[in-house]
């Protein structure tokens, strides 16, 4: 009995020590060996070489830029289509009219660069020359002249308007219509003037004529021309004007003068002398200018055009007012078109002479003010 006690009471033990937990072993991290290469080689994979992929990323890059700029292109010219010059069709009228014509700017051949252009100038005075429905024509001049040709051009355009149309040319005068802008509006049935109008400096000037010789002597500069007579290189700049080139330019002037005042004395009824007394080249107001006969009346717009309606009773035709606006391009519209302008506001001795020098051969015969508002 006793022994079985005894082993009954060790048996528990013996179960105890079989089921006592045991912590496992701590596990040794197996070693790993790496192998560092400082310049590894790529492995190769399959698909599109990278200069390919680089080609056509650039090749899409600029369809891309040359779609975008094609569409700004667009964009642009009819945003900027306000400042773009109207097209011919837009002066087409399919009703009674007064014409309101404006000349601006400096009177040339071409394009001024200051608000006119002579090709559209006459061609809105032949159109409306042959254009049944216009019953009038009121030019608004604010010019100070410009070239002798081309005023004169001008002049006999709108001769040929009224022997054409026979209707009535009115003339309204804005801020200046001086020399050239003069000579054109001698053409007028009748002239009106703003209150604060300048006007005549009838007359005729050439100019761009220098001598350089004393520049060319301080630095050392000789030049010669070879000549088929010695007036061929009248007017060149390298040496002075001798008499007898002075007469000869002389006669030039007198010769466009003369037939500047015969316009001013047929245009406005008064003899010769009297328009040649006041055509010494002087600047009238207006008051001066109604005094001596060279305007008909001060007035405004409005009431130059009523005098037109009242006296040749068009009181029910429609008023059309033309003017020509310069093309424009971004630069200019923006008003970034003066950068490039930065840099010339100075100019040395030397960038002078070579200014004067690339004009040496030219001049111009011109009907212009001396001065401008």
């Amino acid at each position: 009995m006793d022994n079985m006690n005894q082993e009954n009471n060790n048996q528990p033990q013996q179960d105890q020590q079989q089921y006592r937990y045991q912590a496992p072993p701590q596990r040794t991290q197996p070693s790993v060996q790496y192998n560092y290469s400082p310049n590894p080689q790529p492995q190769k994979k399959g698909g599109m070489p990278g200069w390919l992929k680089a080609l056509l990323i650039i090749a899409a890059v600029l369809i891309f830029a040359v779609a975008l700029g094609s569409a700004c292109t667009r964009s642009m010219e009819g945003f900027l289509s306000p400042f773009a010059q109207a097209p011919t069709e837009d002066y087409v009228y399919f009703d009674d009219y007064i014409g309101i014509l404006y000349l601006d700017g400096t009177i040339t051949e071409g394009e001024s660069g200051d608000g006119y252009n002579h090709d559209w100038m006459l061609t809105r005075i032949e159109e409306m020359a042959v254009d049944s429905y216009n019953k009038g024509l009121v030019l608004h001049i604010n010019t100070p002249g410009g070239s002798a040709y081309a005023s004169a051009e001008l002049y006999k355009d709108l001769i040929y308007y009224k022997e054409m149309s026979g209707n009535p040319l009115y003339i309204y005068m804005g801020s200046q219509a001086t020399s050239g802008g003069y000579y054109a509006a001698a053409a007028g049935d009748r002239i009106f003037a703003n209150e604060e109008t300048w006007t005549g400096s009838i007359g005729v000037v050439i100019s761009g004529l220098y001598d350089l010789s004393a520049l060319f002597e301080k630095y050392g500069i000789k030049a010669e021309n070879i000549v088929s007579g010695k007036n061929k290189d009248m007017g060149t700049n390298i040496k002075p004007m001798t008499e007898e080139q002075r007469q000869i330019f002389q006669g030039l002037v007198d010769d466009t003068y003369n037939r500047f005042v015969d316009v001013v004395a047929r245009g406005r009824n008064m003899t010769v002398d009297k328009a040649r007394e006041l055509a010494d080249g002087r600047i009238y107001t207006a008051t001066q200018a109604l005094e001596n006969g060279l305007i008909d009346e001060i007035s405004t717009l409005e009431e130059a055009v009523d005098a037109m309606q009242s006296k040749f009773e068009l009181q029910n035709v429609d008023i059309h007012q033309m003017s020509y606006t310069p093309q424009q391009d971004l630069l200019q519209y923006l008003g970034l078109n003066s950068i490039d302008k930065l840099n010339s506001t100075e100019q040395s001795e030397i960038g002078i002479l070579m200014n004067m020098l690339e004009r040496g051969e030219t001049f111009k015969l011109m009907c212009i003010a001396p001065v401008q508002k």
